[in-house]
């Protein structure tokens, strides 16, 4: 049987050996909006679950990844999985030596924390990879109050909408925090009744989106949390920090529909900050994806995408990766062409036909 989170479960096992599984299979209980959060907030109960159990890094002496050889420290599958209440879960971890002194200390949780989310090829380097001069992260306003996808009632419309587009609402809610809020705060108003879609990086959240349920022609699909900056993140980075291939597109549904090791840029256009996150990854190869479009809804043309595409594509090369571009038919996206098993077939070849395969 895979552990319920692989990614953890194999980060785990690269850094520390060894990993054992309590609890296998057994998904975690939830009840929302029920613990205190260090900032105030409240964020989801958790009760059961597996939990993988190594070696604790840190009994014996504060803040080292010294090891000690009693496979008592004890990581939930859900550390570090968005909350759909807003929370991290980064509290879900705890050692059984009975004299570990640092065993809660949210120093060490960070140490560990970066190791496994952030840090690849030198765990010593416990640095998020933010440039000399860039700004700091914006603080954009937090999500409304919102339900996971596994409270809701079958038959409610935000389920009959993910499922009508192929996507697994449970899958969506485990991994990637997504949830539904009924009614949102009068300075978001417009977020009620959408699907909310938290934006992750490093752990950290950066921001949100709020989705239409379906398609209206006076309402936007996507309404972007009050003081995001996009520029500034890429969805998905976290879950891409293992791949060896990253897919590059432009919406939150393609990266759900490609999985792990696709980010996407909201849009098509790459920023500065952008491209320094893109390179901030240990991705060997990467392929743009963007939208195959003649007139996008947003004003684009397929020139626009393909300059936007050509610049990004250089970025990357001067950087000594391999990349590739993958054109798409026009009209189609990676997430409706995924749905219907046609995009990796066409990224392959296209990637072959310039010299990256794999």
């Amino acid at each position: 049987m895979k552990p319920l989170n692989e990614f953890l479960y194999y980060r785990l096992e690269k850094f520390f050996g060894r990993v054992l599984i309590a609890n296998q299979g057994e998904r975690a209980r939830e009840t929302p909006g029920v613990r205190q959060l260090r900032d105030g907030r409240m964020g989801s109960s958790t009760d059961g679950g597996e939990r993988y159990c190594i070696d604790c890094p840190f009994c014996g002496q504060r803040g080292s990844l010294r090891i000690d050889l009693r496979q008592r420290l004890y990581i939930h599958h859900l550390w570090g999985v968005p909350d759909p209440a807003g929370g991290s879960r980064w509290g879900l971890i705890h050692c059984f030596k009975n004299d570990c002194e640092h065993r809660e200390d949210f120093d060490n949780i960070g140490t560990l924390r970066k190791l496994i989310y952030a840090e690849i090829d030198n765990p010593t380097r416990a640095k998020l990879p933010i440039g000399q001069g860039a700004p700091p992260p914006s603080e954009p306003l937090p999500p409304p109050p919102s339900y996971s996808l596994t409270q809701l009632l079958a038959g409610h419309p935000a389920l009959q909408y993910l499922l009508g587009r192929g996507f697994d609402p449970g899958h969506l809610s485990h991994w990637y925090g997504v949830s539904f809020c009924v009614k949102a705060p009068p300075n978001i108003a417009t977020a009620g009744g959408r699907i909310i879609i938290p934006v992750f990086q490093v752990g950290q959240l950066r921001g949100w989106q709020a989705r239409l349920i379906g398609e209206h022609p006076s309402a936007p699909k996507y309404y972007t949390a009050p003081g995001m900056k996009k520029s500034q993140a890429l969805y998905g980075y976290d879950y891409a920090v293992c791949s060896p291939v990253v897919t590059i597109v432009e919406g939150v549904t393609s990266v759900w529909r490609l999985g792990a090791g696709a980010v996407a840029l909201f849009g098509h256009y790459a920023s500065a900050r952008q491209i320094e996150l893109l390179l901030s990854l240990p991705a060997r190869k990467f392929l743009i994806a963007f939208d195959g479009r003649t007139l996008h809804s947003d004003g684009s043309t397929k020139s626009d995408t393909l300059e936007s595409a050509a610049k990004l594509y250089h970025a990357i090369r001067a950087a000594g990766r391999e990349v590739a571009i993958i054109r798409l038919p026009d009209g189609t996206q990676p997430d409706g062409l995924g749905a219907v098993n046609q995009f990796w077939p066409l990224a392959e070849a296209q990637a072959a036909e310039q010299g990256v395969d794999g």
